[in-house]
């Protein structure tokens, strides 16, 4: 308790002037020196509270109204020092909400602004950067400085919102108090060189850094932030010599200001930089002693022994750090065995604090981003333990780096299900789940500026409380026992848990120049692993492979040489198991693998005598090898009862279809779609919804009592804000991603028949964030999605082979493979309809788990054996009557 004296002092400085107001710079003092002194702090609060409660009968309601706010406001600053975020948010939100509704009536702009900031700071540290931005955009609605234009333009910049940033960043520059402010210019100046580097504008950037330099220097300032800018200029654009000279002139300064060679964060920033130009320029012991001297200033303990994750303050910034080293580490070792057990601490440690980060992370979409960046991390473990041929050890890590926030949310999301859990409180998070979702549909169709604040504002309470519930629900003692286990699965328990006899697994890994693939093949009782040359022309063909299919192009030769890189060298020494689990990383994940060709085409062969791999082996693809534990977990632990067995939505759209209109035009009918949902109808009893049955609301309604979903019509990938993607329904309403991820479903099987709804933007590790990943986030075991545009009337064809082989009962994958197969041989499919443009844009991600589907006989059938029946009991009367 280091400032207990210091805080006493001024506790004891507390003074009420004659109007009986309280001091409020010393209370903000107070709540500065509590950081960390939770015995402390509680003393200081509870001493307030009792000032505030005698002077009571002194004071202005207003006043202790103020008062009141404050001090929770502050008691959120201090909950929030602490890590205590939950507690911290449950504080200061209740302080927003009751100022933001009566704002007209209390006026108390000064607490609003601090209620805002402290929530925009909260969220930020959590990895929410969209509710971060919403709430500062509430606390500059009311007063705007050019401190809040730099927070807005910063979290704009995280946000990659690049071109934004930049104009708040630009704005703030050119203001005249911001010359006059060096910490305002260093900020401005800072966020405008990251998005002139984002840009590759290094003219410019050198430009800016140079003038302001020149106007520091001459009013006798040291500006050393300005030459850690400069040296990144200059890395970026490949001088490495000027890069150094900057960077070491920048240390210098910092040293003279800061008068100690003793650790301090400010010194990190520039050994950090010294090592990145030190890589660069291809001297790796120089690099690596900078990134330990950084690692030393941000982490006090380090040089006498590995820390502990409570001891890093400056999270991000050491995983940076560790992240590079890991390079360096990479490069230098040859041999060396002190270098191999460096390597394996820093990976170790790197992959600990990953997780801690992740985990503390409120928002998925920020745990991914984060997921993405730190994939180098992975890339460096398991290429290092592929060349010692420990791969055990490379299965292990590449086990880690899978769908990890898909993972995390879908074992979740089943566990809610077992019989020992809390059922009250899991009806509790489904209805907040179902609250979120309406106000997200309320938020797409308004235009009204303040309906939109209103409803993120409710979005952002809602999400509190999902947080809150979430972990009492964690907090019983059944739930670990039904989450996922930390250890990770042996080759053992994958062939007899989760793999048939006769299938195999295959996993890629994309690093930036090899593609590493892990096989697990039913003759075998070990993993195997292969490192693949993974060229930009690789990915460059795999990408122009993709473009041919969907453009109706000749593919043949394409589609064999993809095979004899991407497939052929795995199984040299064995055969292809009769069914494969697939799962891909990278430019693979946008390829159709049922379309390579297994031996090359005859000049002469027709379509229908090519060897795809389909013939060869059922594919399906899937997230990650915990997923699929969990499912059968699940299958072992929860028996689920589906009220409704198969239900179809084909909406009917307004236009009308013109030659040559794909799926994704907004509102052209589609009347393949219905004859698609009459097919279902009436060959497998589906309960088809159309207008005006067919919503939104009542799809949310429905569908998490059903066994086996279809979607017949319009889907828009929007790759660039993915959680905007959507399914569109009647009168122009739009099911998006992120208000997917708020169902509780239960299907066997959803089936998206629309267009590209397993593709979306690519995130490492976490692979295509489509719609049917969503759909799989909610809790349907499979899902078939598509991967490009299909014309409409297309899947209703295709759905002609596909659901028969369903109704046989067997599993998923065989029943897809066979309809590939009859598809491709059947005589009724003219010859320019075997192009793979036609059926291999259809996928199946996840479970193999066979689907219940009763077939319902032709009504002509059903009217002729109706007839027979009653002949025979006629008979039979008439028999009996002479008898």
């Amino acid at each position: 308790m280091k400032h207990a004296v210091e805080v006493e002092q001024i506790a004891q400085q507390i003074q009420w002037d004659s109007m009986g107001l309280f001091s409020l710079e010393k209370q903000y003092v107070i709540t500065g020196l509590l950081l960390k002194e939770d015995t402390l702090a509680s003393e200081i609060l509870s001493r307030f509270d009792r000032l505030l409660e005698k002077s009571k009968a002194n004071l202005p309601s207003n006043v202790v109204r103020a008062f009141q706010h404050q001090r929770k406001i502050n008691h959120a600053n201090y909950l929030h020092s602490m890590g205590k975020e939950l507690a911290a948010l449950g504080s200061v939100q209740s302080v927003f909400v009751e100022l933001d509704s009566n704002f007209q009536t209390y006026n108390d702009t000064a607490n609003y602004k601090q209620a805002c900031a402290v929530l925009q700071e909260i969220y930020k540290a959590r990895g929410d950067l969209t509710q971060a931005i919403f709430y500062l955009n509430k606390g500059m609605k009311v007063q705007e400085t050019i401190y809040d234009q730099l927070k807005l333009g910063d979290l704009l910049f995280d946000n990659r919102a690049y071109e934004k940033a930049e104009r708040y960043y630009l704005n703030a520059y050119q203001q005249p108090k911001t010359k006059s402010n060096t910490f305002f210019l260093t900020m401005a100046v800072s966020g405008l060189t990251q998005t002139y580097l984002e840009r590759e504008a290094f003219t410019e950037a050198l430009e800016l850094v140079q003038d302001v330099k020149s106007y520091l220097l001459k009013r006798n300032q040291q500006p050393f932030n300005i030459s850690l800018l400069a040296g990144q200029i200059h890395l970026a654009k490949g001088a490495y010599g000027s890069a150094m000279r900057e960077t070491q002139q920048g240390l210098q300064w910092v040293k003279g200001r800061y008068k100690s060679d003793r650790p301090h964060y400010q010194y990190a920033r520039f050994t950090k930089l010294l090592g990145d130009i030190a890589f660069a320029r291809g001297d790796e012991d120089g690099a690596l002693l900078y990134y330990e001297l950084t690692l030393q200033h941000l982490i006090p303990d380090f040089v006498d022994k590995t820390p502990s994750l409570a001891q890093i303050d400056h999270e991000k910034e050491v995983l940076e750090v560790l992240s590079q080293k890991l390079q360096v580490l990479r490069h230098l070792e040859s041999g060396q065995i002190q270098i191999s057990i460096d390597f394996v601490e820093t990976l170790s440690l790197s992959t600990a604090l990953l997780d801690q980060i992740r985990r503390g992370y409120i928002a998925d979409r920020d745990k991914q981003f984060l997921l993405d960046q730190t994939y180098a991390v992975y890339a460096a473990g398991i290429g290092y333990y592929e060349e010692r041929q420990a791969i055990t050890e490379a299965f292990d890590l590449y086990q880690s780096s899978r769908a990890v926030v898909l993972t995390e949310n879908v074992l979740t999301r089943r566990a809610e299900l077992h019989p020992n859990v809390d059922q009250e409180l899991v009806a509790d998070i489904r209805r907040v789940r179902k609250e979120a979702m309406q106000i997200l549909s309320a938020l797409e169709r308004t235009t009204d500026t303040q309906e939109k604040e209103s409803f993120r504002g409710q979005l952002a309470e809602l999400k509190m409380q999902q947080k809150q519930l979430r972990m009492q629900l964690e907090r019983q003692s059944a739930w670990p026992g039904i989450t996922h286990s930390s250890e990770h699965l042996s080759v053992a328990d994958i062939k007899s848990q989760l793999l048939e006899p006769n299938q195999g697994l295959l996993q890629y890994f994309a690093a930036d120049s090899t593609l590493y693939a892990f096989l697990i093949h039913p003759l075998i009782n070990e993993v195997q692993l292969f490192a693949l040359p993974y060229s930009e022309q690789l990915q460059q063909d795999i990408q122009a492979y993709n473009q041919q299919l969907m453009e109706k192009k000749p593919f043949r030769e394409d589609a064999y040489a993809l095979y004899q890189q991407l497939i052929a060298p795995i199984f040299a020494e064995q055969s292809l198991p009769e069914k494969l689990v697939l799962m891909a990383d990278g430019d693979l994940d946008y390829l159709p693998f049922q379309t390579l060709l297994t031996r090359p085409a005859a000049t002469d062969a027709s379509t229908r005598q090519l060897a795809f791999l389909c013939h060869e082996t059922a594919v399906t693809e899937n997230f990650s090898l915990e997923l699929m534990a969990s499912r059968h977990r699940q299958q072992a632990s929860a028996s689920i009862i589906h009220q409704d067995a198969f239900l179809v939505y084909a909406p009917e759209y307004d236009a009308t279809l013109g030659p040559g209109l794909d799926r994704d035009q907004s509102n052209a009918s589609l009347p393949g779609a219905q004859r698609e949902a009459n097919y279902l109808q009436e060959h497998y009893g589906a309960t088809i919804y159309r207008n005006p049955d067919a919503t939104m609301e009542h799809f949310v309604d429905h569908c998490p009592s059903a066994e086996l979903i279809v979607f017949t019509g319009h889907a828009k990938d929007e790759r660039e804000k993915p959680d905007a993607s959507h399914l569109r329904f009647l009168d122009n309403q739009m099911l998006t991603q992120a208000q997917i991820y708020q169902l509780n479903l239960s299907a066997k099987l959803v089936i998206l028949s629309a267009c590209q709804t397993g593709t979306g933007e690519f995130m490492r590790g976490e692979g295509l964030l489509s719609l049917a990943r969503s759909f799989a986030y909610a809790g349907a075991n499979s899902v078939l999605s598509t991967l490009w545009e299909v014309k409409d009337g297309q899947t209703q064809k295709f759905m002609t082979f596909l659901m028969p082989e369903l109704a046989k009962g067997h599993p998923i994958d065989e029943s897809f493979q066979a309809a590939q197969r009859a598809y491709l041989s059947s005589p009724d499919i003219e010859l320019d309809d075997l192009h793979p443009y036609y059926w291999a844009a259809f996928q199946i991600t996840g479970s193999n788990d066979p689907i219940k589907l009763d077939k319902v006989l032709p009504w002509w059938q059903s009217k002729f054996l109706l007839l027979g029946v009653l002949g025979l009991l006629g008979f039979l009367g008439f028999f009996w009557w002479r008898s």
